[in-house]
């Protein structure tokens, strides 16, 4: 009777194995082979088979639920049928296997390692009690072979590699010896799947390619024996993936991973939500999308791996051991997503993933420096994104624990070195510091001293060593390191392999530098050696692929240069045809197409010079034009194809040149988004030296609009050219600031919007995600303006001024905007008539740059010698240049505006100069011949640096009108780190408190701090300032008063920004050169510190062009106070008559001493 239960209880057993059974068969089937044993005796000849049988039940269950209880029970219960046989049973060596088997299951459960050997041990004896032909063989030597794999993985001895590839080549009946494959299809499948699996482990040891070819075939096999729906082909699919991306990461054949990501798809599409392994086989898809996606760009692999990442880590339960791998990999995901987008939150997800990760590691895991290097890695993005340096600073940090927690044979420490190497170039290209330099290239050499040949991350690292090689030669001019660099870069060539998708992007890194060693040292076999890697990494790219157009336009370049070495005209004309073909590869919307263009217009500029093809000039000109209205480019790079069009076509086509410069203006304020330092927006102005300036001009000789037309344009193009970080700071505190106040969302939106669109493409050709990112921000930028000029008294938002708005402003008087550029002179006046152009013939460039120089000269020689008689004819160099302003540019103007004479009633007109450019750098005010007529005797004088600015200030005088409160005095007659002593600032300070009742005054000893002055200019409308005072011609916002603590806390007007300053009403700055335009670089900007105290919201403004002496300081100054209250009739300072009250003051001093400019005519008002 119990035999035949025990045979029921068997055959649902066999429908178990088979996948057959209905649900709730297993757990019955368990249930009566329990109750059966528990009624068989110990000694009952069928007992042995039968526990083996409940086992196998047992086996089935955990495979099921992952019940360590059942799994221990099966083990219990299989040795216990093993020690029933009496080593005599005819399924001694099924049991012996399966033994093998169940310690095997529990050692990857545990990882106890004497499960492990002991799964080893029972294999041995299973293998030896089933001889050859023997039917449970192949399984036992699978099972055998398997436990050897476990070993392996823990210890990675070979000889427990290559037994268990032995062991399975037997089991398959593969080999020599084997005869017809054993087993059935199921059985077949199974071997032939572990021995593929086992030869896919041997190739990631040792590289041998038969073995992976091999692995592939194997693979292959097992999938093809198993049907769909049978419950090992998700994992045979699962290795057939991951070897295929082995082999396309040893070959780059495309096939190989589209058909590695056609197995993954079907392997997770399969896979039960359930299932452990689902986790592993998303996180394996991800890989390859992640990989298919750099290599062809396809925006869907990208959004589907970041949806499969998102699965894989959301079936890992928060205790689940690989949960930190399953987040760092999301983080590496949404890195590409944030590269791809430019979402900010992507980048940030990113890096909250990593540290999670981090969080659930322990100090002693083995895969923490992998987390930290990737943290390092997404902050040192990030600080690329914000420009935040703290995020740059714990990258570097984390970086550096990644190198010094992983062990020395970490093959992942090579990587890590590299990284850190470039962090570390990153901060020195920040900071400045050469420590960083020199340990970034120690750290990128050790790591490309450890990779062995063939790594596959040798050519990034020397591509990135190559890269800290050719900063270093920047920085010192050291030949040697451009020498390595050419060396690393050309090591990465040939360590990449023509199949790298990197290939081509190396090669033109290569070509770069070879071309960078060529204008170094003028060998013409780095020459033609460059031009064959570019024209070599434009056939590796291939026709049509993205990036091709700008490693075409990069051999334009050298090509140009060989032409104009040798004068061979086929390279120029290989320059033209090659960049042709780039044109016509780069979609019109691509922001690499503006180079491409820019340059194909340079080389047609120099053909049509040298043939004089009037076709070649009207291509150049179109091409620049054409690269101008590329939307999705970089505004600096649209501005200087505009410009360099403009100024190409200024004498055949003017009023075709007049539209491109028309362009270029209008987009200069664009290329200095608010993120770069003022020093590199400083840079970035400098390398377009008076475009405003020329173009201005240029449509003034024009002849396309009526002469007032042309005027009101001109005057519009300086209006946005000149002053412009001035007018960016301006328009943040006026339109910006209605709109967040308004708008708060929109805002936002703007500020970052702005920023975005001002990031330079990806320095990698080949990376097409920049086109289409910078095609959507520059849609997204034209949709936000035009959303915003939607709104209600916004329709002028972020837009320069209209003419109307500019001829308000002429109510008080005349504005006069001089402009002098490489075209000529002119005077743009704007008074209540309207606005009248001036030619100013004699008002050349270079004749104003002579005059500068002269004027220039005349001051130092005033300031530094002890001659009498050098000082007597420096003063006489002064007037010499005061007449030559009155002679080509104030006269004329007076004339114009019918000032021939002094002021017969009292009631003196007043004037707004603009002079702009070098010219601001000279006293208009001031002009005049000696004895004779002059501007100060005929009006009163002010400056503005633009119309704009003008606007500005009134606005504020306007709002600040009755501001009432006690006046600010700082005096400051000795500075510390100062030589020397102010001996008239106490008496000037006495003055000006007496003529200011109630005014604080702030000196010595060491009252006059940067917190002290903060906290006074809260509540005084008037601030005058009687001390040293240096202007920073790179930032005006940092150009600072020297106080008594100026070398530990300046006080810069930067500082003035946060401060409510609605009251403010006048500041005197009674310092030297506060009001000279420093910067010969970028002269237009009128960067001074009387224009910095004009922006934090001073309408009136008194500075000095030049050094003056305090006594004569302390005279003006007191002279000031006088007027500005006794014209006052006993009330409060009348500040609205500054002007009024220095030109008086002033003009006291030069009836005293005529024949010394140098004291009288520094003094200037600026603003209302």
């Amino acid at each position: 009777m119990m035999r035949e239960a025990a045979s029921l209880v068997k055959a649902d057993t066999g429908r178990l194995l088979a996948a057959a059974a209905p649900d709730g068969l297993l757990d019955l089937t368990v249930a009566r082979w329990r109750r059966i044993l528990a009624l068989t005796s110990a000694d009952h000849p069928g007992r042995a088979g039968w526990l083996c049988d409940f086992a196998v039940a047992l086996s089935a269950r955990f495979d099921r639920d992952r019940s360590a209880g059942d799994l221990d029970e099966a083990i219990r219960v299989t040795e216990e049928a093993i020690a029933a046989t009496a080593g005599e049973h005819a399924d001694l060596p099924a049991m012996l296997s399966n033994l093998a088997g169940l310690l095997r299951d529990r050692n990857a459960l545990t990882d106890s390692r004497d499960d492990l050997e002991k799964a080893i041990e029972a294999g041995r004896k299973a293998a030896d009690v089933a001889g050859p032909g023997h039917p449970v063989r192949p399984q036992a030597l699978s099972n055998l072979a398997g436990a050897l794999l476990s070993r392996y993985a823990d210890d990675e001895s070979e000889e427990d590699l290559d037994e268990a590839i032995a062991l399975l080549e037997e089991a398959g009946g593969y080999g020599s010896a084997a005869g017809d494959a054993p087993g059935s299809a199921a059985d077949r499948a199974r071997w032939a799947a572990n021995l593929g699996l086992a030869l896919r482990i041997r190739y990631n040891r040792g590289a041998v390619v038969a073995d992976l070819v091999r692995a592939i075939a194997l693979l292959r096999e097992a999938a093809g024996l198993a049907p769909a729906g049978h419950p090992g082909r998700p994992g045979y699919l699962t290795n057939l993936g991951g070897a295929l991306y082995d082999r396309y990461e040893s070959g780059w054949d495309p096939d190989d991973l589209d058909a590695a990501v056609r197995c993954l798809r079907e392997a997770v599409e399969t896979t039960a939500e359930t299932d452990p392994a689902l986790a592993d086989r998303l996180g394996l898809l991800c890989v390859c999308l992640l990989m298919r996606y750099e290599s062809a760009g396809a925006l869907a692999d990208l959004e589907e791996a970041v949806r499969s990442g998102r699965t894989a880590l959301a079936a890992c339960a928060p205790g689940d051991p690989l949960r930190g791998v399953r987040l760092s990999d999301m983080s590496g995901m949404l890195s590409r997503w944030y590269d791809r987008t430019g979402d900010p939150a992507a980048l940030d997800e990113a890096v909250g993933c990593v540290r999670e990760a981090l969080a659930l590691s322990p100090e002693d895991d083995a895969l923490r420096p992998v987390f930290l290097s990737n943290l390092g890695s997404l902050l040192q993005n990030r600080y690329e994104r914000s420009g935040a340096v703290a995020d740059l600073d714990e990258a570097v940090g984390h970086l550096r624990r990644a190198v010094h927690t992983s062990a020395p044979a970490d093959e992942g420490l090579p990587v890590r070195l590299s990284n850190l190497g470039m962090a570390l170039q990153a901060r020195f290209e920040e900071v400045g510091a050469m420590g960083d330099l020199a340990e970034g290239m120690a750290m990128l050499e050790e790591a490309v001293r450890r990779m062995p040949a063939g790594h596959p991350a040798a050519a990034t690292a020397r591509s990135n060593l190559a890269s800290v090689l050719d900063a270093a030669h920047d920085l010192t001019g050291d030949p040697q390191y451009l020498a390595e660099a050419v060396d690393h870069m050309r090591a990465a060539v040939e360590d990449a392999g023509p199949l790298s998708p990197d290939h081509a992007m190396y090669l033109a890194n290569l070509g770069n530098l070879l071309y960078a060693r060529y204008q170094a040292d003028d060998d013409p076999d780095d020459l033609d050696k460059a031009i064959d890697c570019h024209r070599r990494a434009a056939d590796a790219a291939g026709r049509g692929r993205a990036g091709r157009a700008a490693l075409l336009s990069n051999l334009g370049g050298p090509l140009q240069a060989r032409f104009e070495r040798t004068g061979d005209p086929a390279d120029l004309d290989r320059a033209v045809t090659v960049l042709r073909e780039a044109r016509d590869e780069a979609a019109p919307d691509h922001p690499v197409r503006v180079n491409v263009l820019f340059n194909l217009g340079n080389v047609l500029r120099i053909r049509h010079e040298r043939a004089g093809a009037p076709e070649d000039l009207r291509d150049a000109i179109a091409c620049m034009g054409e690269a101008a209205d590329v939307a999705s480019a970089a505004p600096v790079l649209r501005v200087r194809a505009a410009y360099s069009g403009g100024m190409l076509a200024a004498d055949a086509e003017p009023e075709w040149a007049a539209d491109l410069l028309e362009t270029a203006v209008r987009l200069l304020p664009q290329i200095v988004p608010r993120r770069l330092e003022r020093a590199d927006q400083r840079r970035v102005l400098a390398d377009l030296p008076t475009p405003a300036a020329n173009a201005a001009s240029v449509v003034l000789n024009g002849s396309a609009r009526t002469p007032a037309g042309r005027a009101e344009l001109a005057l519009r193009l300086l209006e946005a050219g000149r002053s412009i970080l001035l007018g960016q700071a301006l328009e943040s505190r006026e339109d910006l600031t209605d709109l967040a106040r308004a708008h708060p969302g929109l805002a936002e939106r703007f500020a970052v919007l702005h920023e975005r669109l001002n990031v330079p493409p990806s320095q990698n050709p080949l990376e097409q995600p920049s086109a289409e990112d910078r095609r959507d921000l520059a849609a997204a930028w034209a949709g936000l303006l035009s959303e915003i000029r939607s709104l209600p008294g916004f329709a002028s938002f972020a837009m320069p001024p209209s003419y109307a708005e500019l001829a308000e402003q002429a109510g008080d008087g005349p504005i006069v905007t001089v402009n002098i550029s490489l075209y000529g002179g002119d005077a743009l006046i704007l008074d209540s008539g309207g606005l009248v152009r001036l030619p100013l013939p004699d008002a050349s460039f270079d004749a104003l740059t002579d005059q500068v120089a002269a004027f220039d000269e005349a001051l130092e020689t005033i300031r530094t010698s002890r001659s009498p008689l050098a000082r007597r004819a420096a003063e006489r160099g002064l007037l010499d240049v005061l007449a030559w302003l009155w002679d080509v540019i104030a006269h004329p103007v007076l004339g114009a505006l019918g000032h021939e004479s002094a002021p017969r009633d009292g009631h003196w007109p007043r004037l707004w100069w603009a002079p702009g450019g070098l010219l601001g750098r000279l006293p208009l005010h001031a002009a005049g011949l000696p004895g004779g007529p002059a501007v100060m005797d005929r009006v009163i004088s002010s400056y503005t640096a633009s119309v704009t600015a003008l606007r500005h200030s009134r606005r504020n005088a306007r709002r600040a009108a009755r501001a009432e409160g006690p006046a600010l005095v700082v005096a400051m007659p000795t500075t510390p780190g100062v030589a020397g002593r102010l001996d008239h600032v106490e008496a000037e300070a006495r003055a000006v408190r007496r003529l200011l009742p109630g005014a604080a005054v702030l000196g010595e000893p060491g009252t006059a701090t940067r917190a002290a002055v903060l906290n006074a200019l809260a509540d005084s409308p008037i601030a005058h300032f009687a001390c040293h005072g240096v202007s920073d011609p790179a930032d005006p916002s940092g150009g600072r008063l020297l106080l008594a603590d100026h070398e530990d806390a300046p006080l810069t007007v930067a500082d003035l920004g946060p401060l409510d300053l609605r009251h403010a009403r006048l500041a005197y700055l009674s310092a030297c050169g506060t009001a000279r335009v420093a910067d010969r670089l970028v002269p237009d900007e009128g960067a001074t510190l009387a224009s910095a105290f004009q922006l934090a919201g001073y309408p009136h403004v008194i500075g000095t062009l030049w050094e003056i002496g305090d006594e004569v300081a302390a005279r003006v100054a007191e002279a000031f106070y006088t007027a500005l209250t006794r014209d006052a009739a006993g009330g409060p300072p009348d500040v609205g008559r500054s002007a009024a009250a220095l030109h008086r003051a002033v003009r006291a001093v030069r009836a005293e001493r005529p024949g010394a400019p140098s004291l009288w005519a520094a003094h200037l008002h600026t603003g209302a």
